[in-house]
Formats: structure tokens, C-alpha cells, sequence
């Protein structure tokens, strides 16, 4: 018996920000490469292309059955890419950022990047401007012997801790499809590959000027809108790429419960009390990152337990300090 065809063992993702959105970058194998998570197990399968119109045409007048379709039209996908997030490990410039996982996907998330030398070399991330044209990435996916490739690709931004181990960035992105081909995942060369990403151990986190709160669990999440899809009947395929839309940054915490004299999650719900916070994992310099924002606010508090043990979860959304400012979060790699 012949081996199998294909394999579900191997994956490998490039990307590449757009010049003009929705218009395809050339992809390099040396310097778009991008390193996937994908756990102890094997990768997921390929998500499967999808139309914004799927060519039905309705039933038969004539019976009850349907009729042939036409053919489909506005081929897009959507998928989940995830890394492990870690610095550069060498000093930081205006041409030497975090890793591409890191760095590109971040700004198809929705964040303009912004390089400073002072008061140590370093990259931040805040949200794009409302009047400014966000970062479309070209995404190219190798998977079960096949390329996939996405122009205009846009994402959602989230992450969450794994108990004591590292930290997981997950982009839920949408893009307008190719069809598929056939190719072996070839050779790709991985930037910063000798650097391990910081564990969630020695974590800082300061909570409306509180930093003694004994951590359980931190989660992100951007609630970014890329659902919208550009139709447009005069253009081949019919689909002119994605719409980002609002976002509501909101960091989930689980701590031990304090003494309401040090901490009281509850009071700052109620009084819609404005709190900065932030979170920092790891120490080594340019392998160290922040999330936080400088004012946000209490909108969910759950008490929770583990066995004997007294424990509370709250929620935190930033929110811009006025209408027309970008700085309801900052994402900080220094």
C-alpha cells in the first residue's frame, strides 16, 4: 500500500506588511518567516475557504429540488495564527524590532509601531488612529503540503497566561484567498530563533498603584471588529477586502483575594473609579514586554475559589483619555 499523500504534521506562516492595502506582497522564505505555536501536538488543519456568496441560485420552479449553482464568489478565509511572545534579544532600532510574529502581526492587529531610543531603545504599540489606514498584512500558510495565500489580511488580538508557562498571542485574522496549490513546506529562516520567550514568573502587575496582588492568571482580550467585508460587484471575485471597525481593550486578572483595605475589586466597580494598570513579563532586557493602559476601569468582578482557597477575578477595559486620543493601551517591548 502506497504511503499517505499528505501529512498533517508540519506548518509554517510568512507575513509581510502591505504598501497599498489589498495588494500582494512578495513573500520571502528568509525574511517574512514567522514562528508558529502550536503546542505539544500536531498543527490544526487548514481552515477552509469560504464565499461571501456561495452560488446558490434557488429551487427548481418546477419541482422541489434544487437547481445547480453558479459558481461561488468573494473567496475569503479566516484563521488563527498563535506565538509565543519574546524580544529581539540584541538592542532595539528603527530597523531591528521584536520578531516577526511579534512585530507584524501586531500591527495587523491593529497597532501602529513607533521606535524609541529613549529612555532605552525600545517598541511601542498603540492602537492605529481612526483617521489612519490600518496595517493589511500579506499571509502566505504552508500546511498538509499546501500553500495558502491572503491579501488584506486584518486580526483580532488577544493573549492568555498558561499557568507558570509562556504567555500565548493569539490573532484571530480574515483575508481575501487565493485558491490553493501544491507545495512542501519549504526551508524558513526564523528571526531571533536562540531567544526563549519569559515565562509568566516574576510578573509585575500594578493595579490602581497596587503591585503586592499575588497573580493566578492574566488574559487579553482586543475585541477588535474585522468582520466587514468590502463587496464590490465591479472588481474580479467580487471582494475588495476587510473593514476593521471598533476595539474594547480588556485584561481579565485572577488573583488571591485581598484584604478590601489593600485591594477592593468591588468598590472600584461601583464607583466606575478611573485605575491606570499594567503588566509586565520578564527582566532580561530586549527580551521583556508591558501591556497596559493609564486609565481604565472595573466593569466585571467575579469571586471565585481554588479548594480552600479564596480567589476573585476582575476585569479591566482601558479607554482613551479623550475622544480624539490613541491611548487606550500600550503594548511596550523593551
Amino acid at each position: 500500500m502506497p504511503t499517505a499523500a499528505r501529512l498533517n504534521q508540519v506548518i509554517g506562516v510568512l507575513a509581510k506588511e502591505e504598501a497599498d492595502p489589498n495588494v500582494a506582497e512578495t513573500l520571502s522564505n528568509t525574511t517574512d518567516a514567522c514562528n508558529v505555536y502550536i503546542g505539544d501536538g500536531d498543527p490544526p488543519a487548514p481552515t477552509p475557504i469560504e464565499y461571501v456568496y456561495d452560488g446558490n441560485i434557488g429551487r427548481s420552479a418546477g419541482n422541489l429540488a434544487p437547481q445547480r449553482r453558479t459558481t461561488p464568489n468573494g473567496r475569503f478565509r479566516q484563521g488563527q495564527f498563535q506565538c509565543l511572545p519574546k524580544g529581539l534579544g540584541s538592542v532595539y532600532s528603527g530597523s531591528a524590532f521584536p520578531p516577526n510574529e511579534v512585530h507584524r502581526w501586531l500591527k495587523g492587529a491593529g497597532y501602529d509601531a513607533t521606535f524609541s531610543a529613549t529612555p532605552t531603545p525600545q517598541w511601542s504599540y498603540t492602537p492605529t488612529p481612526a483617521s489612519s489606514t490600518p496595517t493589511h498584512l500579506t499571509v502566505r500558510q504552508f500546511s498538509q503540503s499546501s500553500q495558502y495565500d491572503q491579501v488584506g489580511v486584518q486580526a483580532d488580538f488577544s493573549y492568555e497566561t498558561q499557568g507558570l508557562g509562556v504567555p500565548v498571542f493569539t490573532f484571530d485574522w480574515r483575508g481575501v484567498a487565493s485558491a490553493p496549490s501544491d507545495l512542501v513546506l519549504p526551508a524558513l529562516t526564523i528571526g531571533a530563533a536562540a531567544i526563549i520567550p519569559p515565562v509568566a514568573s516574576a510578573v509585575v502587575l500594578s493595579a490602581n498603584g497596587v503591585t503586592t496582588l499575588t497573580v493566578r492568571r492574566v488574559a487579553f482580550r482586543r475585541n477588535r471588529n474585522v468582520e466587514t467585508a468590502r463587496v464590490a460587484q465591479n472588481l474580479s471575485g467580487g471582494h475588495a477586502g476587510f473593514i476593521a471597525g471598533g476595539f474594547s481593550p480588556e485584561w481579565e486578572i485572577e488573583v488571591e483575594r485581598p484584604l478590601r483595605s489593600t485591594f477592593d475589586p468591588e468598590a472600584l466597580h461601583a464607583a466606575a473609579t478611573g485605575i491606570a494598570f499594567s503588566v509586565t513579563f520578564g527582566a532580561t532586557q530586549y527580551n521583556r514586554w508591558a501591556h497596559s493602559t493609564a486609565q481604565g476601569q472595573i466593569i466585571n468582578v467575579q469571586p471565585g475559589s481554588d479548594a480552600a482557597l479564596a480567589t476573585v477575578t476582575f476585569t479591566v477595559r482601558g479607554f482613551s483619555s479623550t475622544p480624539s486620543t490613541n491611548d487606550a493601551e500600550t503594548i511596550l517591548f523593551n
